[in-house]
Parts: structure tokens; sequence; C-alpha cells
């Protein structure tokens, strides 16, 4: 008879936290009891353990993944029940994959030629069904467990909440709480309100009852394919925040009959003193920078709002990782990133499976296969994932400060009430400017430094540097100026990337001795 095993998977030696439950099932014995931990790939711990035979359905197995995550968490439920969702199972193969939300609720698979899931490697970009409903993707059946509904994130001027300068939502992943007008520690005012449903064009005419807006949408990779975030942004309104050591103020505008909207900024408040700066975006749409501008009204060349447009796109709220693999995908939404494993075979195998290993099993980790390609291994089985989710928007500052130099967390726009969240790498996030990264950055990949890089000042010929060189955080600051021995536009933008590289390692050396400060002196866990 067949019986259902579940690995568990743990960013830690010591399997204390679950990051993702793979499901999969086998007609030999297996352990009663969680068996040792082993190391299962470069960055993730696993155990082995046998699941209750009442374990049969989607229901059942949300709720015995509560045993090692919060019972309350958004998790998506990926079953692979047969060709167009039909009875029996499907036999497939790992590809490194992630599931976004975006703010309408729709879901999005994205799949990598990695497996750390960067946004240089991007493969493909599907839709993946809906928050709203369970829907049939080819052979998966997906639905969303625990779904909480969305959150709307507004930013204001000033302490009376009045003047609107930003408007986000997206899927809230854990309890919704509302907060009354009240002042970000980064200078900016905003409120939080829930909703079970929200309509976009009716809450930005609410927002800025017909005021001139535009939507402003962040990407992951260069090509503006998969989505980070989006707001509603209202034009020709000052806001103040330390926006970086000589920055205090920004505007928005149109600029070129409409063609482009310019981002000003200025040396004291309420865009007074000095222009600093200026930054200009195509208004049509076109990617640039990791981003992309559509107004929500057509703005005739004077400026003078006339007919609403149609809806100008969404974006990701929040990241799941997951595997797109055979039989049974659960997803429960915290940052995990899924690998290919092989295994060595064995005569204490519990059974021939790609995911799974015994004491005595040797495992290794290799690069991710197509999700059209056929597992190296024998057996098939019924496989479910996973894992929780560390939502994008929250704590993030939106879009305010184009191409910040400044490396501190100070935010002109929405952000959420918490601070730093845990990225699907295990690592703490926090703010860059208008970007959200590792908080230290000796800890970055190439990707993180490429995205870091493109918003503080870096010329094409500097990127591709860091690309074709795989500059990660560790090399690119050990370096100086000098090694960047390129021509820049001019001398104004030089200072500028020099700016943005000598704060950034000065912030690298007082996190690592926060970090370290912070590990010295906590408390041991007693469970």
């Amino acid at each position: 008879m067949s019986q259902l095993i579940a690995t568990i998977l743990f960013p830690d030696s010591n399997c204390t936290t679950a990051n993702s439950i793979q499901y999969f099932s086998s007609n030999n014995s297996c352990p009663e009891t969680p068996s040792k931990c082993v190391k299962a790939t470069e960055d993730f711990y696993m155990t082995n353990l046998c699941v209750p035979t009442t374990v049969s359905n989607q229901q059942s197995i949300s709720i015995f993944g509560k045993k090692y995550f919060p019972d309350d968490v958004t998790q998506v439920l990926s079953l692979s029940t047969g060709d167009k969702c039909g009875a029996g199972s499907v036999n497939g193969a790992y590809a490194a994959s992630k599931v976004t939300v975006n703010s309408t609720g729709a879901l999005l698979l994205s799949t990598y030629l990695d497996r750390n899931c960067t946004g240089t490697e991007l493969k493909d970009v599907l839709p993946y069904g809906s928050v709203d409903a369970p829907s049939c993707q080819g052979n998966n059946t997906v639905s969303v467990i625990n779904n909480h509904g969305y959150i709307i994130v507004t930013s204001y001027t000033g302490s009376d909440c009045q003047t609107p300068i930003s408007v986000e939502h997206y899927v809230k992943t854990e309890s919704c709480q509302e907060t009354s007008c009240y002042q970000h520690e980064n200078g900016n005012y905003v409120t939080y309100k829930c909703a079970k449903t929200v309509d976009p064009n009716k809450l930005i005419q609410l927002t800025f009852n017909g005021a001139p807006t535009f939507k402003y949408t962040q990407y992951e990779d260069s090509d503006c394919r998969l989505f980070s975030f989006d707001l509603d942004k209202c034009l020709n309104t000052c806001y103040s925040g330390s926006l970086g050591s000589n920055i205090q103020s920004a505007n928005t505008s149109i600029t070129d009959g409409g063609s482009s909207v310019q981002y000003s900024y200025y040396s004291k408040a309420n865009c007074q003193g000095q222009l600093v700066d200026t930054s200009m975006i195509p208004t049509d749409g076109t990617c640039t920078n990791f981003e992309t501008v559509v107004f929500n009204k057509v703005l005739p060349p004077n400026g003078t709002p006339s007919t609403p447009a149609a809806d100008s796109g969404n974006s990701n709220v929040g990241v799941i990782a997951g595997a797109v693999m055979g039989s049974l995908v659960l997803i429960g939404l915290f940052g995990f990133i899924t690998f290919w494993v092989s295994k060595k075979k064995s005569k204490n195998n519990l059974q021939q499976s790609p995911v799974t290993a015994a004491e005595s099993s040797e495992i290794s980790s290799t690069q991710p296969v197509s999700i059209t390609s056929s597992p190296e291994s024998t057996g098939t089985g019924t496989f479910a994932n996973t894992s929780f989710l560390v939502n994008n928007n929250s704590d993030k500052k939106t879009g305010g400060f184009v191409f910040d130099a400044m490396n501190s967390l100070a935010a002109c726009d929405a952000v959420g009430a918490k601070m730093p969240t845990i990225g699907i790498d295990g690592l703490q996030y926090t703010d860059f400017g208008d970007v959200r990264l590792p908080s230290i950055p000796s800890r970055w990949t190439v990707s993180h430094v490429m995205l870091w890089a493109s918003r503080n000042g870096a010329t094409p010929e500097i990127l591709a540097l860091i690309q074709n060189e795989q500059l990660d955080g560790q090399a690119f600051l050990l370096m100086k100026m000098d090694d960047f021995n390129f021509q820049f536009p001019s001398l104004k933008q030089r200072l500028y990337f020099r700016a943005g590289l000598e704060s950034l390692a000065v912030l690298n050396e007082e996190r690592l001795k926060t970090a370290a400060i912070a590990s010295f002196s906590a408390p041991p866990y007693e469970g």
C-alpha cells in the first residue's frame, strides 16, 4: 500500500524552523518520527517523516502543515491531478520557480535558469490562476488557502492626511490591521485600510478625486516581465522626506507634451531651495531601468485631465517560492527556493525519489532542469510543496525617490508599519531608496548589485561589468572608483555614483557590527 511521506526542509542545520514541506507517495516504509537532520543542498537541510493516512486531500494537507507553519498564513495549493486536471498522478521535473501575486490577486508562475531565482536568469512568466477561486492551470488545480483580502496603503503630505501623494493595495498574507493617520519614521504620513476586494479605478477616484495620476510599476527583471510592486501617484504634489544627504523633498510633473514624467529633487523641504537633480521616465509604458510609468488619465499637452484610460497594469505583492513538478504541489507562502536534488542509490534508501533521503543517503545539489524534462531518478509519486510568504510590499518604500544615491531607510512614499522582513533566501531585507534588498550589502547576489547600481548612477558599461564579472555584494564593495575606468556622461553622475558607493561601504560595516552584537547578545532559545 502506498504511504505518503513528508520531506521537511529547513534553512538551519538544527532543523528548527521549516521553510517548506514536500509530500510524495512511496511503497516502501518510512520513519514514524522525524529522521536525522541532514544537509540537502547548499542552502537547505531536511528530515523525513511518515504522514498520517488521514492526510489525503487539500484540506487535510493544509492542516498537517500547521504543525510546522503558522495556521493563518496564506497558502497557494497546487494539485497536479493529471491531464487537464483529470484524475491520476503526474510525473514531472523541477525548475526553480516563484509564484507572484499581483495587486489584482492574479497569480503568476515564473521559472528560472538558476536555483536562486535571480532576475537576470528569468526564463518564463505565465498566468497561474487567482486568489479568488480555484482554477485549472495546465495539469494543476490551483487554489488559495487563508485568503486575508487586501490592505490599502495611502501616503499623505501632512499630518492631517488630507492631501494624498500615492496609494497602493496588495494581497495581505496575514491578518490585516488598520491604522489611523500617523507619521512613519521616514517622515511621511500614512494610513492602512483593509478590504475584502478592491476596484483599482474606484480606489484611484476616491483617493485623488479626479486629480491627474500615473501608475508607477517596478519589476524584478530588466525586461519588465515580472512585477515587483506598483502604486498610483499624484502629479504636481510636493512631498518631503530625507531622500539623501542633500535632498529633502521631491515633486513630479509632466514634460515633453506628456511623453515623460519628471522627478525633481530639492535641497530643502516643501520643494524649496536648490534643484539638486532631475530624472525622467517615459509615460508610454516603455521599460526603463526595471520600471514603467503610464498615466491613469489621458493628459493633453497642457496637463488638463481628460477621459479615464484603461487600467494600466498590476504588480506583485508577494513572492512564493515553489517547484514546478508532478502530482501535488502545496505552496504555503514564505520564501523557499526550489532545487533539484539527485540522490545516489543506496540499500538504505527510503524510496527511489529525487527529493528524499534516508540517514545514510548522500544528497547533492545540481542545476534545476527544464519543466519539460524528466527527473534523473526512478520512481513516480504524489508531490506537494509548502512554504511561507514574505510579502514584498509590506515595510517597503514604494517609488518615491527614483535613482536614490544614498542608502538610508528614508522614504517619502507609503511604507509598511513593520520593519525589515526575512526574504526568500533567509536574509533580512530593508529599503535602499526605492528598491528592497538584503540589509547587509556584502551579502548581495549579482542581481542585487545590478538592481542597486542601476538606480545609483551606474553607466551601461558598469552594469555590463557587474554582470560579466559576476560581481556579488562582497566583490562589489571591494571596488574603488578608479576600478570603474569608464567615461561618465557628466561629472555630476560620476559624483552621484561615487557618493552611493562610498555610503554603501560605510553602511555595510555598520550593519555587520550591529549583526555581530545582536548575535552575541541573543539569549539562548528555550523550546
